[in-house]
């Protein structure tokens, strides 16, 4: 039966209208795997399956409000055409997504809805925005992680070093969100999480982000086994994060500035090698 922290595995349809386009399926052959009450998928989609049991079937739908948030006029905005003076001429279309990042420095995804003389209208909103979700499957599999599989990713992701400290090891109660633990161990539990699930594509946003030297470290030890054989992206403003990254595509105000691989983009002289340098005095 599906209960917080089990893992479970789905397959599923997406529509936006009861009998409308398939906008996303997961098959048997390559199954949505979660770990529930984790965070790791949407929160209505989680309670209507709690207690559903493998094999069974689910047929549901959740309201735009409880899904990615009704659309916001706010988020819709018109910008001067000098911000988007280095973007190339065929991404400046109606429809296309820009990447681009806000005056605090968070990341967004912006449709072009319209491009006048002076001003290029942007919508901010989730795609999804305003849209009811109609979901259609078969739960494929519900079970508890073994004590094996809990103490192998918790010694790849580097937790063993501060877990044996601990009162009761692997049994100690850390409190609601391991508010008993540091950064650095917390970001280290969610590593072996991301293990334990292992999922074929990660996203990493910041994972050493407000770390110290010794802690980074060993972040780093912990994502080189979680990222092995997989599809990874990274997005992070330390220079060492992206090292052996196969390709880097660089932001700055918003805007893609280079992409390339790392040694392509320190011989071009740009933004990226600037920041390495800077980075390095620092250090």
């Amino acid at each position: 039966m599906i209960t917080k922290n089990k893992m479970v595995s789905v397959s599923y349809e997406l529509r936006t209208e009861q009998n409308g386009e398939l906008l996303e399926a997961a098959g048997a052959d390559r199954p949505l795997d979660f770990i529930c009450g984790q965070g790791q998928t949407l929160e209505y989609f989680e309670m209507n399956l709690l207690d559903k049991n493998e094999g069974d079937k689910f047929d549901f739908s959740i309201p735009a409000a409880h899904a990615y948030g009704l659309v916001n006029e706010d988020m819709i905005v018109d910008l001067p055409q000098e911000i988007f003076k280095d973007v190339e001429a065929e991404e400046m279309v109606v429809g296309h997504v820009l990447p681009m990042m806000d005056s605090v420095g968070r990341r967004l995804q912006g449709k072009i809805l319209s491009i006048g003389d002076e001003e290029v209208r942007i919508d901010f909103n989730h795609p999804l925005a305003g849209k009811d979700l109609f979901f259609k499957g078969e739960i494929l599999g519900v079970r508890d992680a073994t004590d094996e599989e809990v103490l192998r990713v918790a010694h790849l992701a580097q937790c063993d070093e501060f877990v044996t400290r601990m009162p009761d090891g692997y049994r100690t109660i850390i409190g609601e969100n391991g508010n008993t633990l540091s950064g650095g161990e917390r970001q280290r539990i969610s590593i072996a999480r991301a293990l334990l699930k292992d999922a074929p594509i990660v996203l990493l946003d910041e994972a050493t982000a407000s770390l110290d030297v010794e802690n980074e470290t060993k972040i780093q030890t912990a994502i080189s086994e979680l990222v092995r054989d997989k599809t990874v992206l990274i997005i992070a403003h330390r220079m060492r994060t992206i090292a052996n990254a196969d390709r880097i595509v660089v932001l700055k105000d918003g805007m893609v500035t280079d992409i390339g691989t790392p040694d392509e983009l320190i011989r071009k002289e740009g933004y990226f090698k600037r920041m390495i340098e800077l980075q390095m005095k620092k250090e």
